[in-house]
């Protein structure tokens, strides 16, 4: 089936009124698949390289997430720790407030990311703070949105960005904790508040900005990319190219931070409003707190050893696409030279099977291998009688096995001989004449495998030489004899008798009828005719 396809294709290619079609559609054919693998190949390196890389850029969000949301922990924590000693506690419950802040005065020096602490009564009245500072004593930060978080449940609470009444009017985030009285053991607790103690004051901790960019800046993102912490409302609360130490960035508008602020994670590309670039963006919530991490970069740095590593399998693609291109092109060159070459060789075949001529192949040791039409006729043997016996088979004596011997030993050397006559002996017995040409056959390595001769019957020929000899032989008798004649005649001027070979006279009529086909006839010529009969002669 395969070869009886291979065939049919051959044969359209290599001839045909729409021979030129068929060789495009066969190229097309043949380099498509290719074309195919390349393509899926190039599309599956691509699309499983880009979710890899926003895998990792994922991952990466998730770990800056993670590591800010247990930064935040450490600081609730240890905000924890000062709202529930019991000398604040105690202080607060008598009133004194700032003996309340007294037992705090060693934390910003040992904890230098706390850059003020402010005591609030339940009110968010400022009742004390570090560093002093008389102005705001006795204000209310009650319209504060850290005001408004801690109040839902009075937890622990970490603030959005904004900006400090004391001065410096810097931004800052707030850590606030309730401050609890602890409740009494004496009687049983009646409500869940009571339980859990009665809440006689707030305790905040303003928190430098600086903080949050150590905490990311050592994270590596790649080349350009870098990280940004958002807060509950879209606010900047660190990105390593915005200062927002004295004015808030919002990128609430951002897409990525939207999805953000309703606790959604990914990695995807989008375009900032706000920076007004086109970048590649993975983000993950901070949970329990509201706020939110951003890995981007911009996408050519993102994806540069992707794009790289395509560049480079897009060049090894191509080289494959030629390389198939050309071996399509070799292929099709084959089929058509094959089909041109069976063409010929059918031909050929042809040819030699309808010669008149005999035409023989031999190995090199004179072994028949190919006996053609012409020689069956020749010779008289069937193709399947010769075939397989030795050339010495033809062989008409001694001599001619001696001259054959002779032949093989030379095309051995290479030698052509040609236009050589001999006899051969037919199958019969009977010889024949022949004229031979015997030509070595060399292999592709110009090695010789054997020979080829071609045997033309010259017996009518070498009949006719004969005949044409013996004919000549006997014109060249009958101009000898011609010869004689016209030679020097030994004739008596008296009697005209002439002498023979032999010595004897004859008349010259006997002598020339017997050596020619001239006859004679008797007449009397006028001279001899006035002087032999004058009375009979007139004028």
């Amino acid at each position: 089936m395969i070869k009886k396809t291979l065939i049919t294709i051959t044969n359209l290619v290599a001839r045909g009124k729409w021979e030129v079609l068929y060789r495009v559609l066969f190229l097309l054919l043949f380099i498509f698949p290719g074309l195919l693998l390349v393509f899926f190949s190039y599309a599956k390196f691509y699309s499983e390289s880009t979710q890899s890389i926003l895998s990792q850029k994922r991952l990466l969000a998730l770990l800056a997430a993670n590591i800010v949301h247990d930064r935040l922990d450490a600081i609730v924590d240890l905000g924890v720790s000062f709202a529930t000693r019991p000398r604040i506690i105690e202080e607060i419950e008598k009133g004194n407030w700032a003996g309340a802040m007294h037992v705090l005065d060693s934390v910003p020096g040992t904890f230098p990311f706390i850059e003020r602490i402010v005591l609030f009564d339940p009110d968010a009245i400022i009742k004390a703070d570090i560093p002093s500072d008389p102005e705001v004593i006795g204000q209310s930060r009650a319209d504060k949105g850290w005001y408004t978080g801690i109040r839902k449940n009075w937890q622990p609470y970490v603030s959005e960005i904004y900006q400090r009444g004391a001065k410096p009017r810097v931004n800052v985030i707030a850590a606030v904790f309730p401050i609890k009285k602890a409740p009494s053991q004496a009687a049983p607790p009646v409500s869940t508040a009571d339980k859990e103690g009665k809440v006689i004051g707030i305790l905040q901790l303003q928190l430098k900005l600086e903080i949050f960019q150590e905490w990311i800046k050592k994270t590596d993102v790649g080349a350009g990319g870098f990280i940004y912490i958002v807060d509950q409302r879209g606010r900047i609360v660190a990105h390593p190219l915005i200062d927002n130490q004295e004015v808030s960035i919002d990128f609430s508008t951002v897409p990525v931070v939207q999805k953000l602020l309703q606790g959604r994670g990914g990695a995807e590309f989008n375009y900032n409003p706000v920076e007004k670039k086109e970048r590649f963006a993975a983000y993950e919530p901070v949970k329990q707190h509201g706020w939110g991490v951003v890995v981007t970069q911009p996408v050519q740095a993102a994806f540069l050893e992707r794009n790289t590593t395509l560049r480079h399998l897009l060049l090894i693609y191509l080289l494959f696409i030629c390389l198939t291109m050309v071996t399509a092109f070799f292929v099709l060159y084959a089929m058509i030279i094959s089909r041109k070459s069976q063409e010929a060789l059918q031909k050929l075949a042809a040819i030699v099977e309808s010669s008149a001529d005999a035409i023989i192949g031999k190995d090199i040791d004179g072994t028949i291998v190919s006996w053609n039409a012409g020689a069956e006729q020749m010779y008289g043997y069937a193709s399947r009688e010769a075939i397989g016996k030795s050339i010495f088979m033809l062989a008409a004596e001694d001599v001619t096995a001696d001259e054959i011997a002779s032949f093989l030993e030379r095309l051995r050397r290479g030698e052509k001989i040609e236009n050589y006559e001999t006899v051969r002996r037919k199958k019969d017995g009977g010889l024949i004449n022949v004229d031979l040409t015997i030509s070595p056959i060399k292999n592709k390595l110009g090695q010789i495998e054997g020979s080829s001769t071609i045997a033309r019957d010259i017996t009518s020929r070498k009949l006719a030489e004969k005949q044409r000899d013996e004919l000549l032989g006997s014109l060249q008798d009958a101009l000898a004899n011609v010869k004689t004649l016209h030679g020097l005649l030994p004739i008596c001027s008296a009697c005209n008798k002439i002498r023979n070979d032999d010595g004897y006279w004859e008349r010259i009529e006997t002598y020339i009828r017997e050596r020619s086909d001239a006859d004679f006839t008797h007449g009397i010529c006028p001279d001899c005719a006035k002087k032999l009969y004058p009375q009979f002669y007139k004028e």
